[in-house]
């Protein structure tokens, strides 16, 4: 079974991924700090991660920038609510071009988010 890693701060939206995700029989871990996400990377190395930007304890990035380094070809999934000019000025577009797999903007259609982890994980 093929694990998803969801990096997300806010309880009820990772529940959200969590429900929406496991409906096509991936199995799910969300941590909700970088410390957490870290230490997930490194004990359990999922297949996907699904990584919110702003968390309370730093970046998102820096589990980003940790996963390739460990594991470079590793499909990230930046999910955000910065809107497209917002994240392009922040995060640069650089890294989201040469280091994120892909983004989704917040609020996320469920059925994207899906598409997305299931082409990524080979269920397409």
């Amino acid at each position: 079974m093929k694990k998803v890693l969801i990096v997300e701060d806010e309880e009820a939206l990772s529940e959200i991924y969590a429900t929406a995700i496991e409906k096509y029989g991936f199995q799910t871990t969300v941590v909700n700090t970088v410390a957490h996400a870290l230490d997930n990377l490194s004990k359990n190395k999922p297949d996907l991660i699904l990584l919110d930007i702003k968390l309370p304890d730093a970046s998102g990035l820096v589990v980003l920038q940790k996963t390739r380094e460990q594991y470079p070809k590793m499909p990230v999934i930046i999910c955000t609510a910065f809107d497209q000019e917002k994240l392009e000025q922040t995060v640069g577009i650089n890294v989201l071009i040469n280091t994120a797999t892909d983004y989704l903007i917040k609020p996320v259609k469920l059925n994207d988010l899906t598409g997305k982890i299931k082409t990524l994980l080979g269920q397409n």
